[in-house]
């Protein structure tokens, strides 16, 4: 299965985080973030929705003191330190049709 280059895109002002490219993939990383892990995408199964990932390098800040978790759920909506962020309007071009 075949990965198109994705673009790397500029961080809005009020986005409060900022992009950094990728190593191992085309997508860009969160610089904010005490850990990133970059996949690639190796199966896709329509019926169910479902995109197999397989994680090819992860990094992680040792550095940082503070240390909340930040969860993609896929559907633009993320969990931090158990609450919801709504980012569906955000995320809407990036996203599957129907989420």
């Amino acid at each position: 299965m075949g990965r198109a280059p994705a673009p790397i895109p500029i961080s809005s002002p009020n986005s409060g985080v900022t992009a950094v490219a990728g190593e191992a993939v085309g997508a860009p990383s969160i610089a904010e973030c005490v850990a990133n892990i970059e996949c690639k995408v190796i199966d896709l199964i329509p019926k169910h929705d479902i995109v197999v990932l397989e994680g090819v390098a992860a990094y992680i800040d040792a550095t940082r003191k503070e240390k909340r978790m930040l969860h993609a759920v896929g559907d633009g909506t993320f969990v931090a330190d158990g609450r919801k962020h709504d980012r569906k309007k955000m995320m809407a071009a990036k996203l599957p049709a129907g989420l």
